[in-house]
C-alpha cells in the first residue's frame, strides 16, 4: 500500500512514517523545515495538495500536521483555521475523488 504521512518531519509524524515504513511504501512531506528525503507540501494551497498527491497517488494519507498550540489558535484564529480546517479539507476532498483512505 503506498502511504503518505503529511507532517512527517514533526514528532508524531516522523514516528508514523517510520512504523509505517516497515510493511509499506511511505512517503512523506514536510512544511516549513526542509527534511531530507521528504517531499515539500503547504496543505493550505489546494493546488499543491493537488499537485503533490496526484504524482504520489497514495491509497492512504495520515495527516499528524496542523497547528495545536491552542494559545496561537486563538491569537491567530484565520491563520488556525487555514491549517487546521482549510487544508485537512483539501486533503479530504483529493481522497474523496480518489477513493483513498484518510486517517
Amino acid at each position: 500500500m503506498r502511504v503518505l504521512i503529511i507532517g512527517a518531519s514533526g514528532f508524531v509524524g516522523n514516528e508514523t512514517f517510520t512504523a509505517f515504513s516497515q510493511h509499506h511504501e511511505v512517503f512523506g512531506t514536510y512544511c516549513k523545515t526542509h527534511v531530507c528525503g521528504l517531499l515539500k507540501l503547504d496543505m493550505t494551497t489546494k493546488e499543491e495538495v493537488d499537485r503533490v498527491l496526484d504524482t504520489i497517488r497514495p491509497d492512504a494519507i495520515i495527516q499528524p500536521a496542523a497547528q495545536p498550540w491552542v494559545d496561537f489558535c486563538e491569537q491567530h484564529p484565520a491563520e488556525s483555521e487555514r491549517v487546521n480546517f482549510l487544508g485537512a479539507k483539501h486533503i479530504i476532498d483529493w481522497c474523496a475523488k480518489h477513493n483513498a483512505y484518510y486517517l
